[in-house]
């Protein structure tokens, strides 16, 4: 019994060490293929037009293509979600393409699941034991790896300002603990659990950080920034977010907390949008501006291809569909 215990211990000891190895290597290529598509001036309503970016010169690097909408336009990136193979895996990249933080995180995961699998059966036929044993006894070999991707997503999350990114991000780890558990695996528990408690403060930053900006506008620049590149791009980069925001809430759970923040946005939005239409002079035109608004904000969003949409997003047009009936 001592001699089987000391070959599970050196076995353990030895391929922990093999792991932490080859994922710090693999690590430091896989970053070097990240690209941050946002910065903090990116925010919903810019500070000043000098600030405002319309087009994001990162896509370049990535397959990403805007196409004609605002930097918020989700551009497919929801396809990271699609089960299947993904090219990404392999890090020879010889054509320099950039990954977004979401593929990269795919990538890792796929990685750390599919290896930590791996043992778990090896180790169970190979030493007789059954698959829980097998975990308890073993799973140790991936703590420090474990370590390892833990503070590169903490790296990652505290850089970054991008909202599509994190909740798609949410998403994929959701599935992963899902799919481990369906296979009676609880061996990286933690490791999902950890993961979530990095990324749902992360999410409601990000959300209040664009809904702060729109909590005590400062009129006279609104109109000025309106002016110089006209109302439409400012209700594109709504519509582009909030159509983000609702497509990728499509592949969630029901939560209280992106349904929280996502109606805290749409109503401060709304709020302002009301308040600039007060500043113009004549009633008139007033109503004009307002039911404008109103309209391509509804417009935007029946064109955004949500296939199971949630609850709130038929709540949003059927609120603008009354709001504008009241109008007219």
């Amino acid at each position: 019994m001592q001699i089987y215990t000391e070959i599970c211990n050196a076995y353990r000891e030895t391929l922990s060490k093999v792991y932490l190895k080859n994922y710090k290597q693999f690590l430091l290529e896989m970053e070097k293929q990240q690209v941050e598509l946002y910065i903090k001036t990116d925010t919903l309503i810019p500070q000043d037009a000098g600030s405002m970016r319309t087009f994001l010169s990162q896509t370049k690097l990535t397959s990403l293509n805007q196409e004609k909408k605002s930097i918020f336009s989700l551009m497919g990136r929801e396809k990271v979600l699609e089960a299947g193979e993904d090219p990404i895996i392999n890090i020879a990249n010889p054509q320099g393409q950039k990954l977004t933080m979401e593929s990269l995180f795919k990538c890792i995961n796929r990685m750390l699941v599919e290896n930590v699998v791996f043992e778990i059966v090896f180790t169970a036929d190979f030493f007789n034991l059954k698959s829980e044993e097998a975990s308890a006894i073993f799973g140790a070999i991936f703590r420090p790896s474990i370590n390892v991707f833990l503070e590169h997503l903490k790296t990652t999350l505290e850089a970054t300002y991008d909202t599509a990114g994190v909740m798609l991000i949410i998403v994929l780890n959701e599935r992963n603990k899902r799919n481990f558990n369906e296979r009676s695996l609880s061996t990286l528990d933690h490791y999902f659990d950890q993961v979530n408690m990095m990324l749902w403060p992360k999410f409601e930053h990000l959300f209040d950080f664009h809904r702060k900006n729109i909590d005590n506008p400062n009129l006279p620049v609104f109109r000025q920034i309106e002016k110089a590149v006209t109302t439409k791009v400012l209700l594109q980069r709504y519509v582009d977010f909030m159509a983000a925001a609702y497509k990728i809430y499509s592949y969630f759970t029901d939560n209280s907390m992106v349904n929280t923040r996502i109606n805290q946005l749409r109503k401060k939005f709304l709020e302002l949008i009301r308040l600039a239409a007060k500043e113009h002079p004549r009633e008139f035109d007033n109503l004009v501006y307002y039911l404008n608004a109103l309209e391509f904000i509804y417009g935007g969003l029946t064109q955004c291809e949500i296939t199971q949409a949630k609850r709130e997003y038929e709540e949003e047009l059927s609120n603008l569909e009354k709001e504008i009936a009241i109008n007219v």
